[in-house]
């Protein structure tokens, strides 16, 4: 929990800062130091000697995470033509969701045989290619404009903004929420061996990775709709969860739904952000 929590919290604070602080540096630099910076994490949680330096490590997984997705909706408008946007980030966030299969299925079942450390150590591996295939990759990505940090105060005084920050933030909540404590539920509760459990996660993963491009599909035909249907069914699942925990056939489908429901999240609400704010 409290890994998670680091996480979050240097997350949060460079997802604020970042746009301000990188100003005119091509983005292709920005994206490819963040890169970097997660797969130095993953090395220093895999020789962490005590819990204080895993919790750096999960540190510099959130500053990366929190500066790699602050630039993936703008750097995206800047790859493709307007028309493109949500397929292109459908495509994007489906990658994420092949991450989760990977890292929630075989990570558990893996953890089990050779130990977290190496798996960390693998996950390091797995990230340095992505990391040169970037290098290889993407193009320069100038920056438009230098941002202010003022620029965040004006754009949260829109009231449309803050009603979509705030049904954001409640969504990601409730997803986290749910989501960090998936395993020890499926353990203790639904009393799931860690092979039923790679199971379970294999198929959240695939469920969401389905979801994306549902989503970039339902999203051309509309956006109020699809950004409704998403924690709709989250909610639903998670109700039900609570009621039939204990029965592992449902306990699948409904965590399986709620991948599905949530693949759509970053999709929907990034390309909300960049029809709202386009600028």
């Amino acid at each position: 929990g409290q890994t998670v929590t680091v996480t979050a919290a240097a997350a949060t604070i460079v997802a604020l800062v970042i746009t301000a602080a990188v100003r005119t540096i091509d983005r292709r630099r920005v994206i490819i130091a963040f890169t970097a910076l997660q797969v130095a994490s993953n090395l220093c949680i895999a020789y962490a000697p005590n819990l204080t330096v895993a919790l750096i490590g999960a540190a510099l997984l959130g500053v990366s995470l929190g500066g790699f997705w602050s630039m993936t909706t703008a750097a995206t408008m800047r790859l493709v033509p307007a028309s493109l946007v949500p397929r292109a980030l459908s495509i994007i966030f489906s990658g994420v969701f092949v991450a989760t299969i990977a890292s929630m299925s075989f990570g558990s079942y893996a953890g089990s045989l050779i130990g977290w450390r190496n798996v960390f150590l693998l996950g390091g591996a797995i990230g340095s290619i992505a990391l040169f295939w970037q290098i290889g990759a993407l193009p320069s990505i100038a920056a438009s404009h230098a941002a202010r940090l003022s620029t965040m105060i004006e754009v949260t005084k829109s009231p449309l903004m803050r009603t979509g920050l705030m049904a954001i933030i409640l969504l990601y909540v409730g997803h986290f929420m749910f989501f960090t404590y998936l395993r020890p539920f499926l353990e203790n509760v639904t009393r799931m061996e860690v092979h039923a459990i790679s199971t379970v996660m294999l198929g959240f993963g695939i469920a969401g990775f389905i979801g994306t491009p549902l989503a970039g599909w339902q999203l051309t035909k509309s956006v109020h709709l699809t950004l409704v249907m998403i924690p709709s069914i989250m909610v639903l699942s998670g109700i039900a969860l609570a009621i039939v925990g204990g029965m592992p056939t449902a306990t699948g489908v409904l965590i399986a739904l709620w991948g599905m429901a949530f693949g759509g999240a970053p999709v929907g609400w990034s390309f909300w952000i960049a029809r709202t704010i386009p600028d």
